[in-house]
């Protein structure tokens, strides 16, 4: 692992490629500290025994971390569908997110790691506002009346 200004490059990825990932800002010094004692390909964490920690390691860390803050179930799994989502509900763009969570199609971030709650939906449509009504016949100037009739045909003759 190195850091490049705020920037962090993982080696060994799940991708098999060597990625850039972004760090904030207040975690580069502590990690420079950190990163000072290893070589550039050493590992970041390490058992007692030397070996490099595998996943199991890195869920069990995650876990009893989150049991420390008093939340349960924290795994690493869940870590990363919680911050797209939390990220979406801000208002961040789905393309920042998906290039955050640095896959390749931003399909994936969607379908598997951005997760609404009703509530978020809720709020969405409630704040889009009245629709003008297609029965609306005081109204002859309403949104719709700059489309043709034909363009409201229920009729399929295709």
């Amino acid at each position: 692992m190195m850091i490049f200004g705020s920037t962090i490059k993982l080696f060994d990825t799940k991708s098999q490629k060597d990625q850039l990932a972004p760090i904030l800002s207040i975690m580069v010094d502590p990690l420079h500290l950190y990163l000072s004692h290893l070589g550039d390909r050493d590992p970041l964490f390490i058992r007692l025994s030397g070996k490099q920690w595998n996943r199991r390691d890195v869920c069990r860390a995650v876990s009893n971390y989150g049991k420390n803050l008093g939340l349960n179930g924290v795994t690493p799994k869940r870590l990363r569908p919680t911050l797209a989502t939390e990220l979406a509900k801000a208002g961040v763009p789905l393309a920042l997110i998906s290039a955050l969570l640095r896959h390749k199609n931003i399909v994936t971030s969607i379908r598997y790691y951005i997760h609404p709650e009703i509530s978020d939906i809720k709020r969405f449509f409630d704040n889009l506002g009245d629709f003008p009504s297609l029965d609306d016949s005081e109204n002859q100037d309403n949104e719709f009346s700059k489309y043709p009739d034909w363009f409201f045909d229920q009729d399929d003759e295709d």
